[in-house]
């Protein structure tokens, strides 16, 4: 028996193989419903994780009298609740009847959007934290003054939030990474036809 090219039978139709009662599901387009449906569930569970932190972390904000760091979590919030949502709703209809290249590029692309925007909060978020941490601590200790004296802190603080940052780089790739370079690799196969 003669071995098939799925490839060519997806680009020549059912067709090719002299009945057109045969229907093959291409492989892209199955792997590309897996992948997707991985991101979907992630995205879901990210989606209710922060509806449930966000809420607590801001009431505890708040209890604490830290209403500048309060406000930030609110708009973070507001902006991931909506990013979450459109992302979900773009993976969820995906059609795979249309342009299913056309269509993965433009959710592969706001993957990247996401994954881009995730990074620079966090990173925002963490140095930010960490500063005005030392700053409250500081003050706490007598009046603030910044100085030679506090050099020497600040950049011990900076080195160390470098690997807590290198790691959370490295959980972000572990979550999404992997499903992202697929989805890249699904849509660069379906170019070569």
């Amino acid at each position: 028996m003669a071995e098939i090219d799925l490839k060519d039978i997806w680009q020549k139709g059912a067709g090719a193989l002299g009945s057109g009662n045969v229907t093959l599901q291409p492989v892209e387009t199955q792997r590309s419903r897996t992948v997707l449906y991985w991101l979907r569930v992630i995205l879901l569970i990210e989606f209710w994780l922060n509806n449930i932190i966000t809420p607590l972390a801001v009431y505890h904000e708040f209890s604490k009298n830290s209403k500048a760091t309060a406000i930030f979590l609110i708009v973070v919030g507001i902006v991931y609740f909506i990013y979450y949502i459109f992302l979900i709703r773009q993976i969820r209809r995906f059609d795979f009847s249309g342009n299913v290249r056309e269509s993965l590029s433009k959710i592969y692309g706001y993957l990247k959007f996401y994954l881009l925007h995730y990074k620079v909060v966090f990173f925002a978020a963490l140095y930010f934290g960490g500063f005005y941490g030392f700053y409250e601590a500081a003050a706490a200790d007598g009046d603030f003054v910044l100085g030679s004296q506090i050099i020497w802190p600040l950049l011990l603080l900076v080195v160390a939030l470098i690997p807590v940052y290198l790691i959370f780089h490295f959980l972000i790739n572990l979550v999404y990474g992997r499903k992202i370079k697929r989805l890249k690799a699904i849509i660069e196969g379906l170019r070569d036809d």
